[in-house]
């Protein structure tokens, strides 16, 4: 890829909004992390992902206290098997308990899928 390549590349990503090259720059240090750096690194992106949840979504803090799971029982990758699983039924009922309170709205996308299974979402 020539400079003026990167620099177009680089340009229109951060007019985007998007961090593709932050992210490629983490990917090509992280190769080399451990297996237990790696697994530390899950975890804290795990808790992130989870305090966001159950402090954020109305959707997953109803659900999982339905379920009587605390925030404190899920700490680790092997932990989440404890979460329920979630079907196209809970996406098509819940969409907008899902969304995080707080989050600017025009910062969200309407996703869809064909419906390969017989049922659109």
């Amino acid at each position: 890829m020539s400079k003026l390549h990167k620099t177009a590349f680089t340009i229109k990503e951060k007019l985007l909004g998007r961090s593709s090259h932050q992210i490629l720059q983490d990917l090509l240090e992280s190769q080399y992390w451990s297996r237990d750096r790696i697994q530390k690194h899950q975890e804290r992106l795990l808790s992130s992902v989870l305090d966001t949840a159950f402090l954020q979504s109305p959707f997953y803090r109803d659900l999982y206290g339905k379920k009587g799971i605390a925030r404190s029982d899920i700490q680790t990758i092997e932990d989440l098997k404890f979460l329920p699983v979630l079907t196209k039924k809970h996406f098509i009922e819940n969409s907008d308990g899902m969304l995080v309170s707080g989050f600017p709205q025009e910062q969200t996308k309407l996703c869809r899928t064909s419906g390969s299974t017989g049922q659109r979402l």
